[in-house]
């Protein structure tokens, strides 16, 4: 298993699910669309059954490299690696990496292929960094105590990487002396107590800032990889070799190794990080479908590296090591060589057995308890959540309906005095209907008497139009009366002049009746010059003054026929 860090600003899972609800404690993502992106992984990782370790790491950095926070992208290639068969040891591994259009394979060998001639596995993960963390003598220190039966061995770094690395290379040591214990790549803080108590032998890694969180007993050898530094406060008896057998094993191990071979005693670059200066470096081969030609430069070991000699050469000494020496080497030897290594009885390793079985059946069972309660706990939140949205939304509700019967009574009083003024305006309309009625009616009447009166006033001016002709003919039959009148008095003067006898009385009453009679033609003379209209009263006004214009024409008649008869 591998990880490839990403930057530092991404968010994990429960970071993304507390930002992601924009509405505060009471939102729920239950009505979000389907194909929402709720979380991006701040780290890849691949689990298998199977010690591939360089491939998947590869693997996980090139499609990182290649694709980022891509997860659609990095969904269809995990669908790849589920669908590729399980290879058989031994054989050529091409696992497909290209997208959609693209021709990239990852090649390596897939371990478990047998070296008859040498006895030794092929494996695919790479051993010589923790050569270059540690030295030859605290290697060999290393791999005698964890070959003793309580042995205990415990790394520490601050890279994830270099702890897997040196935990698989340890195993594979050891396990060609038939070592046979528990192996941890990284444990966790949780975890580390648990696994530290156990009477061995294991050997475990974790990480640096869990280093204190737990106190190992004096048994367990620490080892810092970062610095160098080994350290056993009490190791197993005779488990360490010293003198001169230890200068021997060391001078067995430098053989393996050129004469070039001065480790700088430090983690390498290509295992702190995923991208070292920037660039993309495989451990196994990247090539092209189509060719045979390499896409990315791998990571090179170092030139005194040897694998088949180095661990031939451990093996030699390992084995060296539990051979029993014979009689005469002993009483040689008296005094120099240590104690044998204690060995475990068979109650004692069934003991031990016991304990570990216990002690995984523990974290096994603690383990799925905690996955429930993790599913638990997340369906409780979940609930939680939904139910402050409901209640949320219930209050909302509330407040609707509150605000909704408020509004509902206000519509009611309104409809209630809109009703009432209904009712009134329908009298007022009602009413107003009634007038109307009344006043077309008597606008009707009103016309009719208005065409009736235009009509009679037609009429009456027609018959005032008459009225004035013979008025003016009445006046001008008066005016030639006068006029006779006046040439009926010329002649009478005449006649005066020519009988002076006639008697004095008569003329004085001719005279004054004469002079009766001109006032009268006068005023008809001025009654002419005044202009009459065409009302009642003038028609009133001039029949009388037609009245008086025949008695006074009578008159004047009587007195011409009495002035005649004179």
């Amino acid at each position: 298993m591998d990880e490839s860090e990403t930057d530092a600003g991404a968010m994990t899972e429960s970071e993304a699910d507390f930002s992601g609800n924009a509405d505060g404690a009471g939102a729920s993502t239950l009505f979000l669309p389907q194909n929402t992106v709720f979380w991006l992984p701040y780290a890849l990782t691949l689990v298998s059954r199977h010690p591939i370790y360089d491939l998947m790491r590869d693997y996980l950095t090139l499609s990182w490299a290649r694709f980022s926070k891509d997860v659609q992208s990095h969904t269809l290639q995990i669908a790849k690696i589920l669908e590729a068969p399980s290879p058989r040891a031994g054989d050529i591994v091409r696992l497909d990496a290209g997208a959609s259009g693209e021709h990239l394979e990852v090649v390596c060998r897939f371990p478990g292929g047998l070296d008859f001639g040498r006895g030794l596995v092929d494996v695919n993960f790479t051993m010589w960094p923790i050569f270059r963390c540690l030295n030859l003598d605290n290697i060999l220190t290393l791999c005698e105590i964890a070959l003793a039966p309580t042995g205990r061995v415990l790394f520490i770094s601050r890279h994830p990487a270099m702890l897997g690395i040196a935990v698989s290379t340890l195993k594979y040591l050891v396990e060609l002396r038939g070592w046979n214990g528990i192996a941890h790549h990284n444990v966790h803080a949780r975890d580390a107590k648990i696994y530290l108590e156990d009477p061995g032998p294991w050997i475990i890694a974790m990480s640096t800032e869990s280093r204190y969180c737990v106190r190992p007993s004096p048994e367990v050898c620490i080892c810092d990889l970062d610095i160098n530094y080994v350290n056993c406060p009490s190791p197993p008896p005779g488990a360490i070799s010293v003198k001169l057998q230890r200068e021997k094993f060391r001078k067995v191990l430098m053989g393996a190794f050129d004469q070039y071979f001065h480790p700088d005693h430090g983690v390498p670059s290509e295992f702190k990080e995923a991208f070292p200066a920037g660039r993309f470096r495989p451990l196994c081969k990247i090539t092209s479908k189509r060719g045979s030609s390499v896409v990315a430069e791998s990571i090179k070991a170092p030139e005194w590296w040897h694998q088949t000699r180095v661990v031939t050469a451990f093996d030699t000494v390992l084995k060296d090591r539990a051979k029993k020496p014979s009689f005469i080497k002993r009483i040689s030897t008296l005094g120099l060589m240590g104690k044998r290594p204690a060995q475990l009885s068979p109650a004692e390793r069934m003991i031990q057995a016991s304990i570990r079985k216990r002690a995984t059946a523990f974290v096994d069972a603690r383990d799925d308890l905690e996955t429930k309660i993790g599913r638990l706990s997340r369906r409780l939140n979940f609930l939680m959540t939904e139910s402050e949205l409901w209640r949320q939304k219930f209050v909302a509700f509330e407040g609707y309906a509150e605000k909704l019967s408020a509004e509902a009574g206000e519509l009611r009083a309104k409809i209630n005095k809109e009703q009432r003024e209904s009712k009134r305006l329908s009298g007022l309309v009602g009413l107003a209907a009634h007038e109307k009625h009344m006043l077309q009616q008597r606008l009707v009447d009103t016309e009719s008497k208005h065409k009736h009166a235009v009509v009679e006033l037609e009429r009456m001016k027609v018959e005032m139009e008459e009225m004035e002709e013979e008025r003016e003919k009445m006046v001008a039959d008066v005016e030639a009366q006068i006029e006779r009148a006046l040439a009926s008095m010329t002649l009478s003067d005449h006649y005066e002049s020519d009988s002076q006898s006639s008697n004095f009385s008569m003329r004085s009453t001719g005279r004054t009746g004469a002079m009766r009679s001109r006032p009268g033609s006068a005023n008809s003379h001025r009654q002419r010059g005044l202009r009459s209209f065409a009302t009642s009263s003038t028609l009133a006004v001039n029949a009388m003054a037609d009245e008086d214009m025949e008695r006074i024409g009578e008159g004047q008649d009587d007195t011409m026929v009495i002035e005649e008869e004179d």
